[in-house]
Order: structure tokens, then sequence, then C-alpha cells
């Protein structure tokens, strides 16, 4: 079949049962209603939301927006009722995707738009939580072979700001059906990224482009899950806030230029940026940010740099290991200053900006110049569109180098650390493509040596930053874990 030319785009958009969450949606759905008129660009967006506020159930919707009668306005017509779902099971988004499929909806180009909360390892939900049946689903889909599940027995996971301690897997569940998840919110969990790579998959094609309009997303994690079925990804380095991307100006651009590529929408996604966050309450928040643009295709280069680099360091762990400790505790966590547990005490998430660390890891002469050529050659490949704030084209005084430069890693580095959450469920128990790769086997190496307590008592010191004062109203993308300490 011979798709038609243009480009479709679908807004994933989950809708939080708190009012602000819908407010943004709906102004973001609004801003999609007044674009051009075009034959050459399918406009859906499948909404998930809280039936009647109701917190235990979430009704999804794909609606197509677009003219009809010589209206000025996009009409939001109704394409498919999915009844009651979780935005975080792979297989809504996967259904989503068969029915674009099946009914003509998919053009020769795709842009995937993700929005809501996030966090580094997924979307939606903070917990990454899977069922057995759920995690072989998506092995399936991507390897077409049994799986086992990839939840842990015990970790630990942050709700509504305060630490809980989770001792046993949830029950299996049918393929589709609503998991019931330990997070308060009964059927929602994590779209982790590899699923979210599993579901693009049913296409058959490749994902010419995806934009996140969640936090944390832009980095290395998300990446290595998503290259095998993606193109491009414009994501956050940083938080992100509800003012979100410039959509008008990025969908009149695609309706009106049907032939325009995958990295020219990136490029325009990632320059406009900032008219979004021209007026109040958004205006101060624009230092805050870092979005970039990943070209996946050249992830393959970075890899190969990222090899170089641990065998350079794997072997000597031990050896370096102080030096190493110390490289790490002066690079800034990326969640700092957004999230908090109860003792309202900053509950960092171990997001530290990548090229900060490898300079700082020559500077101190534990790789070498030839390592680090490597790696700026193939980090300037891969990353090619960036818009950084304020806030982090400021040199670190500790490093000497600015403190973003357009994605992240997760580093752990102390035995609390290894021993919380997504370190847990993300590398210990193999589930992801980064956790079998040279940095997961680095990554193992350094927990290893922090268990054994050669080095006991490991404190993160902290760097004088302003602390950015952000409220509810005007943040919305480091999940419902958002802090209330910063609320004016």
């Amino acid at each position: 079949m011979t798709m038609s030319q243009g480009w479709t785009v679908l807004f994933f958009i989950y809708e939080e049962v708190d009012k602000l969450t819908v407010k943004y949606a709906n102004e973001l759905i609004g801003k999609l209603t007044d674009t051009v008129a075009s034959d050459d660009l399918t406009l859906l967006v499948f909404e998930s939301i809280y039936r009647d506020n109701v917190v235990d159930s979430v009704d999804g919707k794909l609606y197509e927006l677009k003219h009809k009668d010589g209206s000025a306005k996009r009409e939001k017509i109704l394409e498919k009722d999915f009844g009651n779902i979780n935005p975080g099971d792979f297989n809504t988004l996967k259904r989503v995707l068969e029915h674009v499929k099946d009914n003509d909806l998919l053009r020769e180009k795709f842009l995937l738009f993700t929005w809501d909360h996030g966090l580094g390892f997924g979307i939606f939900d903070g917990d990454p939580v899977q069922t057995a049946v759920a995690a072989a689903d998506v092995t399936n889909a991507i390897h077409g072979d049994a799986a086992t599940a990839i939840a842990p027995s015990s970790f630990r996971i942050v709700t509504n700001g305060r630490r809980r301690q989770r001792n046993h897997a949830p029950a299996a569940a049918p393929p589709g059906a609503p998991v019931a998840d330990t997070n308060g919110d009964a059927q929602i969990d994590m779209l982790t990224n590899r699923e979210l790579s599993a579901a693009l998959a049913t296409l058959g094609r490749k994902t010419n482009l995806v934009i996140m309009m969640n936090c944390w997303m832009q980095m290395l994690e998300t990446s290595y899950e998503l290259a095998e079925n993606v193109d491009y990804l414009v994501a956050a380095e940083t938080v992100h806030f509800f003012a979100g991307y410039d959509y008008k100006t990025i969908i009149d651009e695609m309706a009106t230029k049907p032939a325009i590529s995958a990295e020219e929408v990136a490029e325009l996604t990632v320059r406009t940026t900032q008219n979004t966050f021209r007026l109040p309450p958004f205006a101060t928040h624009l230092d805050e940010i870092i979005i970039s643009t990943a070209s996946l295709g050249k992830l393959k280069y970075v890899k190969a740099a990222m090899e170089k680099i641990w065998e350079e360091m794997i072997g000597h762990v031990d050896k370096k290991f102080i030096n190493i400790n110390a490289t790490r505790k002066v690079c800034r966590d990326l969640s700092q200053g957004y999230l908090t547990n109860t003792q309202e005490q900053p509950d960092l998430m171990y997001f530290i900006d990548f090229k900060n660390y490898i300079l700082e890891l020559n500077k101190k002469r534990i790789i070498s110049a030839e390592a680090l050529k490597q790696f700026e050659t193939a980090f300037s490949e891969y990353i090619i569109h960036t818009y950084i704030g304020d806030r982090f084209v400021k040199i670190n005084p500790r490093t000497n180098v600015a403190f973003g430069h357009g994605v992240s890693i997760f580093h752990p580095f102390s035995q609390e650390h290894f021993e919380d959450r997504y370190f847990v469920v993300f590398y210990e128990k193999e589930g992801t493509s980064m956790a079998k790769s040279p940095w997961g086997n680095f990554l193992k190496a350094y927990q290893r040596i922090v268990l054994s307590k050669l080095l006991p008592g490991f404190v993160q010191e902290r760097l004088t930053l302003p602390v950015p004062e952000t409220t509810m109203e005007e943040s919305g993308f480091g999940f419902r874990l958002r802090l209330k300490l910063f609320v004016e």
C-alpha cells in the first residue's frame, strides 16, 4: 500500500486527575485546533483522562483534528474510543498505533509527541513495575522470544513526595488489562522507554521523530532503547514546564511544507522553544531548561566512544576509584531543586550531564586524550541542536566546564543510591539495553566497590546554585512527586 505524502502527527497525552494538568492539556488542544488546514497532514490526539475525576478510572480516546466544511478551526472528531486504559501499559500505545496503521491514517512520515510527566527511564508515572505478562509482551514485540518479569522483588519508590517501601511484585494481568499500581493511582504505571520502543515497533517502520514533553527524558538510557525504532529524539535533559513547545508554529510549518524533513522539524522545535516562555508564569524559568535533538542514527558512534572510555576505566576501577568518585560527586544532579522526600530534603535521581562528566574524567587523567577526542567527535554528531538555559551555560567551578550540554546519564554513587529504585529495576535486573552495555558493566563494578565498604560514608557535596522558585502553577513535569518546598 502506498502511503500518502506528508506527515501524521500523534499527540499521546495523559491528563492527570489534578485540574492543573487538565487545564494545560486543554490549552494544548486549543492551540492545535488553530493550526492551518492541509491535505498533507493528519493530526491526531490520544487523550488519557480520568473519568469524572475518579482516580482509578482512566478513559482513552483517539481524535482526529481536521477542518470540516470550510471551518476556520480544526474540529475534534472522535476516531475511536478505547475505553478504560492504563496509559503506562505498552499495549495501550500499541493498540492506538495499530489503529492508526490499519485505518490509513499513517502517512509517509510520522511524528509522535508524548505529553505529561517524565522521569528519565519512562513517562506518565514513577512506578516502573511491569507484570510478568506485560514484560513478556514487550520482549516479544522487540525480539519475538519469551521473557521473564523484570520487576524486582523489593525496591523503593517515591510518590507524592514520600518514600515508600515495596516488598512484593504485583500479580500478573492479561495483556492490555489495567494494572494495579502502588502509587495511589490504581491503574497507572510508568511507560518505560523500552515499552515505548516496543510499541513503536508495531508500525513496522522507523518513527521519523519523537518529541517528548516530559522531564529529564534526553538521557542516554532513552536513546539506547529508542534507537532501533526512531530516527530523531527531541527532549529535555532537565525539568520541563507546561510552556512546552511552540506547537502551532511546528504544526503550521509541517502543514505548509509537507516535504520538511524530521531533522528540520526537530531543529525548528528546539529553536522556537523559547517562544512559549515569553509570558508569565513561565518567563522566569527559561534559564532552567536544556532542550536538545539527538540523532539516534549516530548513537552507534557514541557507543563506540563509550566502549573506549570504559575499556580504559573498567580494568582500573579499584585503583582509580577515589578519583572517579570525586569526579562524580562534583557533577550537579539535574533533578536538584525539584524533588523532595518526607523530610523536605532533596531526593535526587542521579541524572548528571554526560559531557560534563567525561570532560572532568579526562581533566583528572582518568581517561586518555585519545578517548576524549573520539567521544567529542561522536557527541558533536549525536547532539545536533540545543537550547541551553543560562543556569547551565554557566561554568561549573568544580569541573571548569559548562553545567549542561544536551544529554544526561544515570550515575548513582553511594550505597543508598544503589539500593534505591531505578538502579535495581533498570540495571540490576538487566531489563534495559544500557544495563547490558559497557556503561552498565562499569556501574556494577562501581557498585561492587561501594557496597564492599572500601570507602564508606560517601556524602554528596551540594553545589551552591540558586534554588529555582518553581510552583505547581508554573511547572508540570517532575511527576506528582512535585515538591511542596518551593510553592510560593
